[in-house]
C-alpha cells in the first residue's frame, strides 16, 4: 500500500487538496484484494483517510472509463477487455484442449 503514501505525498507537494487511490487487480483474486485493501482501511489509516481507498477488478474499471464519455477512457476500457480476453481466453484454450500423444 505504499502507492496510499506516494499519492499522499505528492498530493502534499503539489499543494492538492485532495488524493486517493484505486487498487485494481484480476477479478480471479478480487476476494483477497478487496479484503487486503479492507484490512488496510480498517487497521492501518486514521479514520479521516479511509474513504481514500478502494479496490475494482479490471472488468469494473473498463465499465467505470466507459461512463467518462471520453474518448481515451473508451480507448483503454476496449483496449482492457481485448487483453482479459487474449489471455484469459488463451489460459481456458490451454487447459480444455486435449493432450497430444
Amino acid at each position: 500500500m505504499r502507492n496510499f503514501l506516494f499519492a499522499a505525498s505528492i498530493a502534499e507537494r503539489d499543494k492538492k487538496s485532495r488524493f486517493g487511490v484505486l487498487a485494481i487487480g484480476p477479478r480471479k483474486y478480487a476476494s483477497v484484494l478487496a479484503e487486503q485493501v479492507a484490512a488496510f482501511r480498517r487497521d492501518i489509516l486514521l479514520p479521516d483517510f479511509r474513504g481514500l481507498i478502494a479496490f475494482v477488478d479490471y472488468e469494473e474499471y473498463a465499465d467505470i472509463l466507459d461512463t467518462a464519455n471520453a474518448p481515451d477512457a473508451a480507448e483503454l476500457a476496449e483496449f482492457l477487455r481485448e487483453r482479459i480476453r487474449h489471455v484469459v481466453g488463451r489460459g481456458d484454450a490451454k487447459r480444455h484442449a486435449p493432450a497430444s500423444n
